[in-house]
């Protein structure tokens, strides 16, 4: 009888790991795989100033807000934090374009209508981000990237 179950728990532990497997491998894996995979990223981004109307845990990649995140976001942040392991550039164009600010890891920008870079706010322009290159000290908070 024990060896039974322990055949069963093995069989049912292989399914599951091919199951996963074969998800990540074609882009099909269940959403609560995917809810794990971005609650490693800790990036939050906030319609409103104060951390308040926010999209946890988005991709560390976005190239547009508008597909990629949630629609009502595009040119629309105006709060950010980031508490992954890497500092992160938001830029204010899709695809990794135009002016852009730097948070880096444990910061936040809790609103965006005082962070300035090139002379003009960077609130509610932001439509992209991606972490930011090399292994230099880190920009202090709102520092443009």
């Amino acid at each position: 009888m024990g060896m039974r179950k322990s055949g069963l728990a093995s069989a049912t532990a292989s399914l599951a790991l091919t199951i996963g497997v074969m998800g990540a491998l074609t882009g099909t894996a269940s959403a609560s795989t995917g809810a794990a995979g971005a609650a490693a990223t800790g990036i939050t981004v906030c319609k409103d100033a104060y951390e308040q109307n926010c999209a946890t845990n988005v991709p560390g990649y976005v190239g547009d807000v508008l597909k990629q995140v949630r629609p009502d976001l595009q040119d629309s942040i105006s709060s950010i934090r980031n508490n992954s392991a890497t500092t992160i550039c938001f830029y204010e164009h899709n695809n990794y374009v135009g002016r852009g600010v730097a948070v880096p890891s444990g910061g936040a920008l809790v609103n965006l209508s005082g962070t300035y870079v090139g002379g003009s706010s960077m609130n509610d322009v932001i439509s992209s981000w991606a972490p930011l290159g090399g292994g230099g000290p880190k920009p202090p908070p709102g520092a443009a990237c």
